[in-house]
């Protein structure tokens, strides 16, 4: 009698029971972040846009700090390269490495992610949003569209990079994202909340993508994200250091201090938790 294990006649399209366990928990995760960042956004918009109360705050965090006019123009000057042009050729360097690599998968939910997150920045902030008139401006400019531009394609790359270069993108895409955020504060483009609902309307896109990838193939169960939430930490205090140094102050000198420093470490740690977290989630497909 032969002893020659027979092959497997499994249904490819048929997950095993180890497919399966390892499939459930990035499942679970990104559709947990999911709702969560959907539910947050909501919450964000309500509370920032149509009560009295939520104005009040997010202009009285907005005005914490200031700048002289060569400050503001050399913050503008960066956020002049985040553009439509520019977007679509990072886009389509993400995608071409992930195309390069066969992974043609990760290069559909990246280019999805980003073209989803900024659609609906923008579909929100023209069409849905309506701002109440308490007093102070009164045109919606939430979310924001430029933090959006930045997180996004920050999260695509770390979507279909290789492991070697995961821990550098979340440094730096921590720093470029939050000098992207608080520089639309600064320039008094945006509110706080503009800013934080770009991260959550990024973040829930970028669940989606992938809940979808993972509902696809099993992964890796999720990773450990201790490292990439501790760098990402480190690269929002690195941009905060970076304003400072390029002129950002508290606009009530050193009495104000307190308020400045609590607004520009809430912009950054937002930033860092959303890089830090979908580092972990995305670890799962990376290669």
């Amino acid at each position: 009698m032969s002893t020659t294990t027979p092959p497997d006649r499994r249904d490819p399209l048929v997950p095993s029971v180890h497919e399966g366990r390892t499939r459930a928990p990035n499942i679970a995760w990104s559709g947990v972040t999911l709702a969560v960042s959907l539910v947050a956004l909501v919450a964000l918009i309500v509370y920032s846009q149509s009560t009295k109360a939520g104005q009040r705050h997010d202009q009285a965090a907005m005005d914490t700090i200031d700048a002289d006019g060569d400050t503001v123009r050399e913050l503008l000057s960066w956020l002049g390269y985040i553009s439509i042009g520019t977007t679509a050729v990072a886009l389509v360097v993400c995608i071409a490495l992930a195309v390069v690599r066969h992974r043609y998968a990760a290069a559909v939910a990246a280019a999805g992610m980003v073209a989803g997150a900024n659609i609906t920045t923008q579909f929100l902030k023209r069409t849905v949003i309506d701002r109440s008139d308490f007093g102070y401006l009164s045109v919606p400019s939430i979310p924001s569209g430029h933090t959006t531009v930045v997180i996004s394609l920050v999260l695509a790359a770390l979507l279909i990079s290789p492991h070697g270069t995961r821990f550098a993108i979340t440094f730096l895409g921590s720093i470029v994202a939050t000098l992207a955020g608080a520089s639309t504060v600064v320039a008094g483009w945006h509110r706080p909340a503009d800013v934080l609902a770009a991260l959550l309307v990024s973040l829930a896109w970028g669940a989606l993508a992938v809940l979808v990838l993972s509902v696809r193939r099993a992964g890796m169960p999720p990773a450990g994200g201790s490292a990439h939430t501790f760098l990402s930490l480190i690269g929002a205090a690195a941009a905060g250091a970076l304003l400072v140094f390029v002129g950002v102050r508290p606009d009530n000198g050193w009495t104000g201090f307190g308020d400045a420093a609590l607004m520009l470490g809430c912009l950054g740690v937002a930033t860092a938790v959303t890089v830090g977290w979908f580092a972990r989630m995305s670890a799962s497909h990376s290669v």
